[in-house]
């Protein structure tokens, strides 16, 4: 595990580079470094082109984004209703939105999903009758009187978050599917609170172990990456003072336990801190992360990033506007030439409104610096079509660039468009099959496995009937749906 983190070191380099463009930073890789200090983000707008259009085709604002195929005659629109719920309350679109977004910069998708039981207590109205004590004994009466008590309302909902590319790591990285791996590793940065919440999982005496480690300063390595404090950073955030974070390994693999290789998951905080090794908790026996290469490279479990193509027209980019607006600075500044042995009252000439100069016209001249900036507006013109062009992107499907220079005609608009349908469909077909349909999937495996009670949700019904509230009990999963 250790030695397959190692091996990453030269992606995690490359990927903290494709993170930095994402962000507009101007870094070392640049090749001018003058005045101006302009970064086009030309790359950054590809991204999210990609990531609002994408978005918005995975996701119907119908409010349906599953289906269900039955072996029986049933339609099983409850449980396709299930899914659209927990769709909803999970808030998948904004969750993909990450994915997609960190896809195109990393050139993987990753995303973790677990179940994560919530317990919350509140204070509610609710009416008593009165009792009276009759010989010792309590016996209510008709009449009713309104109280207030505590209750608990306990809520099950599938825990599912974007899982880093820094901190995943998958042996052998040759494989197709993350399902053919023989070991799946996430990074996790967990606080005290996560390990008293998840006691259960520990015995007594891993338990306190784990307690113990956050004083152990030697564990958390400063030279692995910390994503979720760079990204946290991107947004502005420093890390809070004082707090304790302990870097864990869970790992997915197979084990010899009682006799029988079975898929098991470890919780260590290192080659020599293992705190729990257990069988997969889960019915379904799988790993709970799901991963894909945006685009499948032959012989590798890994994609290769959508920015590594034009990382250095992007800089090109910057270049050629720093370039231009250093030179625009001289442009917008006239200069003046004169003779001092013919002019003796070069102390006169200043720049002022309806000022008046004492001086030979003939022996001053007013010379304009050449407009360097309008061919560095060209570069840039020029560097953002072949980004567009290699991120796959049209016209169509861009955000809004302004009023174009010539309106294009009704046949190129309609070029466009199907252009920009095709290239979307091929996109989100990833996306569907290696992604979001395991997702929905596991969700289902999920619900079964850990849901006890009835749920009560919104239930659409067949195209023209109206919407109700069903319950749906908890339901089997495998041979008879799908």
């Amino acid at each position: 595990m250790v030695d397959g983190f190692e091996a990453k070191r030269e992606r995690e380099d490359a990927i903290k580079r494709y993170w930095s463009i994402y962000n507009c930073e101007l870094t070392e890789e640049q090749a001018y470094t003058g005045n101006s200090k302009i970064y086009v983000p030309v790359v950054r707008d590809a991204v999210e082109a990609r990531t609002i259009r994408f978005s918005n085709a995975l996701f119907p604002s119908n409010g349906r984004y599953a289906e269900c195929i039955s072996s029986t005659a049933d339609q099983a629109q409850a449980l396709v209703a299930l899914i659209n719920h927990y769709v909803r309350e999970t808030r998948l679109r904004e969750i993909m939105t990450g994915v997609l977004r960190s896809g195109d910069i990393t050139g993987q998708y990753n995303l973790y999903i677990g179940w994560r039981d919530k317990k919350r207590t509140i204070m509610e109205r609710v009416k008593k009758p009165v009792t009276i004590n009759i010989g010792g004994m309590e016996i209510e009466t008709p009449e009713m009187v309104e109280d207030v008590e505590e209750v608990t309302i306990e809520k099950g909902v599938p825990d599912i978050w974007v899982v880093p590319d820094e901190d995943l790591c998958v042996l052998p990285s040759t494989v197709d599917v993350i399902d053919d791996a023989d070991t799946v590793a996430v990074a996790i940065r967990v606080t005290k609170s996560w390990v008293r919440e998840r006691k259960s999982q520990f015995t007594p005496k891993s338990y306190k172990k784990a307690l113990a480690l956050f004083d152990d300063k030697t564990l958390n390595d400063p030279t692995r990456p910390n994503p979720e404090k760079a990204r946290a950073k991107d947004a502005g955030i420093k890390s809070e003072k004082g707090a304790k974070f302990l870097l864990l390994y869970e790992i997915w693999t197979k084990l010899e336990l009682d006799g029988e290789r079975v898929p098991a998951v470890i919780l260590t905080a290192g080659p020599d801190n293992i705190l729990s090794i257990k069988k997969n908790p889960y019915w379904g026996q799988k790993c709970p992360v799901i991963s894909a290469p945006v685009k499948k490279v032959s012989g590798s479990f890994w994609g290769v990033s959508s920015i590594a193509p034009v990382e250095k027209l992007q800089y090109q980019c910057n270049d050629a506007i720093n370039m231009g607006m250093d030179a625009a600075q001289y442009a917008l500044m006239p200069i003046v030439m004169t003779d001092p042995v013919k002019n003796p009252r070069i102390g006169s000439m200043v720049l002022e409104m309806a000022a008046v100069w004492q001086t030979n016209p003939q022996d001053t001249q007013i010379v304009k610096f050449p407009p360097l900036w309008q061919d560095a507006l060209g570069i840039v013109s020029a560097t953002k079509a072949q980004v567009m062009e290699s991120f796959g992107l049209n016209p169509a499907m861009m955000p809004a660039q302004g009023a174009p220079q010539r309106k294009p005609t009704q046949a190129q608009i309609a070029q466009e468009q199907m252009l920009a349908l095709e290239g979307t469909a091929d996109a989100i077909r990833v996306l569907e099959s290696y992604i979001l349909s395991p997702l929905v999937e596991r969700i289902f495996e999920y619900d079964q496995q850990f849901r006890d009670d009835e749920l009560l949700i919104s239930h659409f019904g067949e195209l023209g009937y109206e919407a109700t509230l069903e319950k749906v009990p908890p339901v089997q999963f495998g041979s008879r749906y799908q």
